[in-house]
């Protein structure tokens, strides 16, 4: 992940905390859930990506994720 302009993305229980701050420290930012993913228990999974935009703490460059209108 050494590349700054690549884009990745994941999927990740939500439940699963540990995880989910592991990513954060990589740059991964949540931009989207995905409704009862896990077949198991119909849990859902929070859409993770990191991109040149989330490295820099903003979702901009993030396809489809939901961006809030600022007052």
């Amino acid at each position: 992940m050494g590349d700054t302009e690549a884009q990745y993305t994941l999927e990740v229980r939500c439940s699963n905390r540990p995880a989910i701050e592991l990513y954060e420290r990589f740059g991964f930012r949540s931009a989207g859930l995905r409704r009862r993913y896990y077949q198991d228990n119909g849990e859902d999974a929070l859409i993770m990506w990191r991109t040149p935009a989330t490295l820099n703490g903003s979702l901009a460059d993030v396809p489809g994720a939901a961006r809030t209108v600022p007052s």
